[in-house]
């Protein structure tokens, strides 16, 4: 007759599968690590073609200019935007080390370009998110607590296809006063106007979609009018550029400001996060990113919401908060590079927050790091741990 396993050797057999298991997972954690480690490097080396070749071109790297301020002391409000002279609570500054602080700074020379929806039929789509995304907020389940800590997303939010929400402000042109176009790095990397005059098929532009480039001064202080490819001569304004987009489109691929990133498009290839784009015979979209053109689904915690402008005056106000389409650049971990050139633009740092998702300003020198607080030094060295870095003078 068969002895049965003891009790010490069942116990063996456990701690032998645990140990094993243990092991496989390690490995498996190190080599997802290496990958993403291994993507971030690839993605900075093909960005840093992009940037040797707009230096090229136009004698500069791409002078990003500053949306907010790369004072990392700014109080932001709900949706993690600095508040610089926005409102009752702006311009206020917190002794306290802040990761939402740290990354608004840090986000101030942006990598991601951001714009209105150009396809009014997203629409409805945005309403429908937003209302699963405000349904899951405001419950009380404990699957649901990441949408519960996230308060903007209690208060619902719309998507940007008309003027009606900017109405009244377009003579306000700060980001921190109508966060409305975001002129990141990849406005600069990809063809501008190609990128926001497609509306996805369609034959005309949504409706307001053409007061918000003829009215809004964010828009046309950072972009003048092209001239029409035929005759020479500059477009009357913004609507006969739409009007020659919906038929033409040719003219406007081949204007020198758009036709210039043909030289580098094919380092994009496949690693721009947002809508499927083609320029120039080069598909950029990432199939790595898994989300819309502006990141939202029912299952996203923190969609990146905007403001109309002034309205807000802190955290606790969500009047007419809506949502951007954007394309950016991301690493191996789903976040977003970060870019720093300082005037006259003729250095850069490019780098990535590595696995911990955070970091801190390469500005910031070693002497003003060591005169922080103790705990808030740590905390900093601690954010940089692991970053990714490329420099190039």
């Amino acid at each position: 007759m068969r002895k049965a396993f003891t009790l010490v050797e069942l116990l063996v057999v456990v701690v032998v599968i645990v140990t094993l298991m243990a092991v496989t997972f390690r490995l498996g954690s190190a080599g997802a690590d290496q990958t993403a480690r291994a993507r971030t490097v690839n993605r900075m080396q093909r960005l840093e073609n992009c940037l040797s070749g707009y230096y090229a071109a136009y004698g500069s790297y791409p002078p990003v200019a500053l949306h907010g301020s790369r004072d990392y002391t700014y109080k932001v409000d709900g949706h993690g935007i600095q508040q610089v002279g926005t409102g009752s609570g702006s311009g206020q500054h917190e002794d306290e080390l802040s990761w939402e602080r740290v990354e608004a700074a840090c986000r101030s020379q942006p990598v991601a370009f951001n714009y209105p929806f150009a396809n009014a039929g997203i629409a409805d789509y945005v309403d429908e998110i937003s209302r699963l995304l405000m349904e899951k907020a405001n419950s009380n389940e404990s699957r649901y607590k990441a949408f519960q800590d996230n308060e903007a997303l209690k208060y619902g939010f719309f998507a940007l296809t008309d003027n009606s929400a900017l109405s009244g402000k377009s003579q306000y042109s700060e980001w921190t006063r109508v966060q409305m176009f975001r002129f990141g790095l990849m406005s600069y990397l990809l063809p501008r106007l190609l990128v926001i005059f497609n509306f996805s098929g369609s034959s005309s532009a949504p409706s307001g979609f053409s007061q918000i480039f003829q009215q809004q001064r964010q828009w046309t202080m950072n972009n003048e009018l092209p001239c029409d490819f035929e005759s020479g001569q500059p477009y009357r304004d913004w609507s006969d550029v739409l009007s020659e987009m919906s038929t033409e489109r040719w003219k406007i691929a081949a204007l020198p400001s758009q036709a210039t990133c043909a030289r580098w498009m094919p380092n994009l290839e496949g690693i721009v996060a947002g809508a499927e784009r083609t320029f120039y015979g080069v598909d950029v979209h990432d199939p790595y990113y898994g989300g819309t053109a502006a990141g939202v689904s029912a299952d996203t915690t923190n969609p990146k919401l905007y403001s109309a402008g002034e309205s807000q005056s802190g955290g606790s106000n969500y009047s007419q908060q809506y949502l951007l389409d954007g394309l950016t650049v991301q690493d191996g971990w789903h976040n977003d590079f970060y870019y720093y050139s300082p005037s006259p633009h003729q250095t850069y740092t490019l780098w990535s927050a590595g696995p911990n998702g955070k970091t801190f300003p390469p500005w910031v020198t070693d002497e003003e790091l060591n005169q922080m607080k103790e705990q808030d030094k740590a905390s900093a060295l601690s954010w940089m741990s692991d970053d990714i870095m490329y420099m190039q003078n």
